[in-house]
């Protein structure tokens, strides 16, 4: 590699480095707000009252995010129901795209306010939310699917296509967060069936660096590892 070539690599990455690696602290005054805001039978009312004190995409993100870690819990018993037994719960049924976004529509809509009545949702539900929150925020968002490794027999493996995280543009480049592995953790038995949810905050879901969030996250769509997408970005002749 030249220098220019690490030059420009440097230039790529240094931001995305800054804003992975800001600790909690960072985010005190945000979090502590977030904090004081509850669900008042408006998705629209709640967004606006979580981004509005903030001029700033990274700001608005962290209290989307944050507001949904700390209080949506996960759904395992809903987990248990479907995806543990390889069952696929009932979404709607559609005959041609223009009906089947139509449909969409309508599901996710019930579906989110489902989740904020109940408090509850599993994957689907968490990067759902955090999308439609952020689109309500003004700001850029994905919503991911892919595949990841969380037991030792899936080493080896692409792993299972159970997952959905998303991506937020902040300052000219998206970067990679999971609210629902930020959200706390599962305990399971030996057969792998979920038993309980505990909510235990972890940071190192909210923008993670790309190639750190690729140990365990592999997006359907391979333009989503982003790590990938630099490198070909600068280097590919």
């Amino acid at each position: 590699m030249t220098k220019k070539q690490l030059l420009l690599l440097l230039i790529v990455l240094l931001p995305v480095a800054l804003f992975s690696q800001q600790p909690t602290a960072a985010f005190s005054a945000v979090d502590s707000f977030v904090s004081t805001v509850s669900y008042r039978n408006s998705l629209v009312d709640l967004t606006h009252k979580l981004t509005n004190p903030y001029p700033d995409q990274l700001r608005k993100a962290r209290a989307i995010f944050k507001w949904i870690t700390e209080n949506i819990e996960y759904d395992y018993k809903y987990y248990n129901k479907y995806f543990y037994k390889g069952k696929e719960p009932k979404t709607f049924r559609c005959k041609n795209e223009q009906q089947c976004e139509a449909k969409r529509v309508v599901w996710e809509a019930a579906y989110i306010d489902k989740i904020l009545r109940r408090k509850k949702a599993v994957c689907q539900g968490y990067a759902m939310l955090f999308k439609k929150m952020c689109d309500l925020a003004g700001l850029r968002s994905e919503y991911i699917v892919g595949y990841i490794r969380t037991e030792p027999y899936q080493v080896g493996t692409a792993g299972t296509l159970d997952h959905a995280w998303n991506a937020v543009w902040i300052e000219s480049a998206y970067h990679l967060l999971d609210a629902t592995w930020a959200s706390g953790g599962c305990s399971k038995n030996d057969d792998y069936k979920l038993l309980r949810f505990q909510k235990n905050y972890n940071d190192y879901y909210w923008l993670t660096p790309a190639a750190a969030f690729a140990k365990n996250h592999y997006p359907k769509n391979s333009q989503w590892s982003l790590a990938a997408a630099v490198y070909q970005r600068q280097f590919c002749y």
